[in-house]
């Protein structure tokens, strides 16, 4: 909320700024009155027009920073340092003669041709200074520190005389006035625009430097606000009385003086009668209320050091602590003799973003607010949360602000921890689609979980209305194991495993389990009825999906077992018939053959063995798996049966078989059997050319189960043929090279 001082500067801003707009107006469209207000005086520069617009902007992005951010003070700035640079340049012109002659770069015709009194509307040396003075005075007014805007109200009331010169050299008529620092004049709205922006610059730093004098309410304040107007505006009245009397009247100089020295005194000893007087009002007030102040103040102090509480004073004006009690020094760790006379950020306590947000607070709520929550640092630069509450007092006139701090670092640490476990416990209820509840025996209040809601789809409802709101979404036909899991828990406390039907708002069915436990009383009535619902739609539907596989699978069983039986007899019979024939056509006609018919001979013969393994070992695979059952197998018995069925294959080669001792497992002992016979068989069929078959067989522990390896030198299996070589009846080699099916 922008104060009474602001209120006025922003006012000053826009007014000075609409000066240059329209002075820029009157060059553009050749208006004489708004060029120069007076006749035949020099006109405003139209560069000095452009200067004050932008003095207006800045002065209100100065103002505007301070409650809206950080964007208007880098405006404040950018608009400051163009301000600054037209002034530059024009002093530059003036001592260094660099000809940039800036005040041509805007209607540069109308101007070269704009002379009165051979005195050209050129930007005057005086007006030059003050752009460069009042630029420096906007940067450093938004710098934030006291000592920066204190220097800024300096300059500002050096380029505030300038233009008092100026304006007075006007009004009386003295040439030596208007054209201060130089015989070029400053235009007579110019210096006006120089006295408003100027006074713009001290009302924004009321607080700091000389301008405080002013602000106050003490009665140095007083003093200033009555002799300051009486100062200026009685002698600049005084003055054009007298002047006036001059021009009209036959008076000799002494009774001029005369009448001057006379009127000075009067009002003067006026003003120093008020002043006295509400001096001596002010000191008998003053005496009153010292003394119950004193009396105040004691009782304040004694409790202040007294408290409990971490409690702490702060000079509002310069942002520093004056007291601070016991119970602040012991929580953040310092002495006395570190605080006192510091700010927070010197003692490191306050971190910007801290300081961004106490500010915020401040410019909305004002020195008074309670309960705020801000993270502050100790001396021994640990970071604690503490619970902020203020209040503005004034002491010995000044305003000041009573501050008490609240350890609540363990209550935030508790708290985290507390919405972590809710929001873990909420994420894993969610994730297993679970819900918990607690439903009063007595009352019928129902206390449900979020992941209830979304898996009954009821918006939260009242714990006492709650119950009926469930009741309604549950299946008919199973509310009655709803009622007698209820009845069961209250008349004989004993909790309800129970699996039910909701109603969804689609139609659609949801499958509930619900898991409770009792909490009796001391006397061991039951209380509460506690548990949890999860959600096992899925689990059924899965479970459906299964039965309806089995039952498929079951006819696939039957259908394969006719089949093996077909194949097993219908389809081997063709084949005898055929090799039969085959064989007597070789015996009886074998040497009226030519060479093609033995061929063609062979080929039929061979085309039937392997039509007859193909059916074997399909046959074969086709019984693996029936009639099964898991047994204690002793692996090292399966391997012995398996290296004796492959006697002839193993003397055959030469095969080198390693193996360890290996383990009794759970198995399927024939299948097991074949496993171990192919896999060595393998071994010892694909090998490399010239090359002694080698293989070792081990195996090891791998938690609960036992890993094989049979380990050999063959010629192995590139990885881009596993998708294909464990297919059915799938090879990778012909059969001249490698035999089998």
């Amino acid at each position: 909320m922008l104060t009474t001082q602001n209120k006025i500067a922003v006012f000053l801003s826009v007014f000075i700024s609409t000066i240059g707009l329209l002075v820029l107006l009157g060059w553009q469209f050749n208006v004489e009155f708004l060029k120069r207000p007076i006749p035949n005086l020099v006109a405003m520069n139209p560069v000095t027009a452009v200067g004050f617009m932008l003095s207006g902007f800045a002065v209100f992005s100065t103002i505007k920073q301070e409650t809206s951010g950080n964007k208007f003070k880098w405006l404040a700035l950018l608009t400051s340092a163009i301000i600054i640079l037209i002034g530059l340049l024009k002093l530059s012109d003036i001592f260094f003669s660099t000809e940039i002659k800036e005040e041509e770069w805007l209607f540069n015709y109308r101007i070269l041709n704009d002379k009165l009194r051979n005195v050209s509307s050129r930007i005057a040396p005086g007006t030059a200074l003050n752009f460069t003075l009042l630029g420096i005075a906007i940067v450093l007014s938004n710098t934030g520190k006291s000592i920066n805007k204190a220097i800024a109200n300096y300059l500002a009331l050096v380029a505030f005389l300038i233009g008092l010169f100026s304006t007075l050299g006007y009004v009386y008529n003295v040439p030596e006035f208007i054209g201060i620092l130089a015989a070029h004049p400053m235009a007579v709205h110019t210096a006006i625009c120089f006295l408003l922006a100027s006074l713009a610059i001290m009302f924004i730093n009321h607080d700091n430097g000389f301008v405080h004098d002013f602000s106050g309410s003490g009665a140095t304040a007083l003093a200033a606000k009555v002799l300051i107007p009486g100062i200026v505006l009685f002698p600049f009245i005084l003055g054009l009385l007298l002047l006036y009397i001059v021009y009209n009247f036959s008076i000799s100089a002494e009774l001029v003086v005369a009448f001057g020295v006379s009127g000075i005194t009067i009002v003067f000893f006026l003003i120093t009668w008020y002043i006295a007087r509400q001096l001596n009002k002010i000191s008998a007030g003053r005496d009153e209320a010292e003394n119950e102040l004193s009396l105040s103040h004691e009782r304040f102090f004694k409790f202040f050091k007294a408290s409990p509480v971490a409690t702490n004073i702060v000079n509002i004006r310069t942002g520093r602590f004056v007291h601070a009690n016991q119970a602040f020094l012991k929580l953040f760790s310092f002495t006395r003799e570190q605080v006192i006379g510091k700010n927070s950020t010197e003692l490191n306590m306050i971190d910007a973003a801290t300081r961004e947000k106490l500010l915020a607070v401040v410019r909305e709520q004002g020195f008074n607010y309670e309960n705020l929550e801000v993270k502050l640092r100790d001396a021994k630069g640990n970071l604690m949360e503490v619970l902020s509450s203020t209040q503005k007092i004034e002491i010995n006139g000044e305003p000041h602000m009573l501050s008490t701090l609240v350890d609540i670092t363990e209550r935030k640490k508790f708290e985290e921890e507390l919405i972590k476990s809710r929001k873990s416990l909420n994420d894993a209820q969610k994730l297993s689609k679970t819900g918990s509840w607690e439903y009063n025996l007595k009352t019928s209040e129902l206390f449900w979980s979020d992941e209830l809601y979304h898996i009954f789809e009821v918006e939260h409802t009242p714990p006492e209305k709650l119950f009926q709101a469930c009741r309604e979404k549950i299946h008919p036909d199973d509310i009655s194991n709803l009622d007698d899991a209820i009845n069961l828990a209250n008349e004989a406390g004993i909790a309800a495993v129970y699996e039910h039907r909701v109603i969804m708002r689609d139609g659609s069915i949801k499958h509930l389990l619900g898991l409770g436990e009792i909490i009796k009383d001391e006397e061991g009535n039951p209380l509460w009825l506690k548990g949890t619902t999860q959600n096992i739609t899925e689990r059924k539907i899965t479970e459906e999906i299964l039965r309806q596989n089995y039952i498929q699978l079951d006819i696939k069983n039957k259908e394969l077992e006719q089949f093996a039986f077909i194949a097993s007899h219908d389809l081997q019979e063709p084949l005898r018939t055929i090799s039969s024939f085959t064989d007597l056509l070789t015996e009886e006609y074998a040497t009226k053959f030519d060479n093609n018919a033995n061929t063609y001979v062979k080929f039929i013969a061979q085309s039937t063995n392997r039509m007859r393994d193909l059916i074997s070992g399909l046959l074969e695979y086709s019984r693996l798996g029936s009639k099964r059952v898991l047994q204690e197998t002793d692996c090292n018995k399966v391997l012995s049966n398996a290296l004796a069925n492959l006697h002839a294959a193993i003397a055959e080669s030469g095969a080198f078989i390693s193996a360890e001792k290996l383990p009794a497992i759970k198995a399927y002992p024939m299948e097991l059997e074949l496993l171990f016979q192919n896999l060595i068989g393998n071994a010892i069929k694909f090998r490399k050319p010239n090359t002694t078959p080698s293989l070792k067989i081990t195996a090891k522990k791998s938690g609960t189960n036992w890993q094989f390896s049979f380990a050999d030198n063959g010629i192995g299996i590139d990885e881009k043929h596993f998708q294909k070589i464990f297919l059915l009846f799938q090879r990778l080699h012909s059969r001249d090279i490698y035999q089998g099916s």
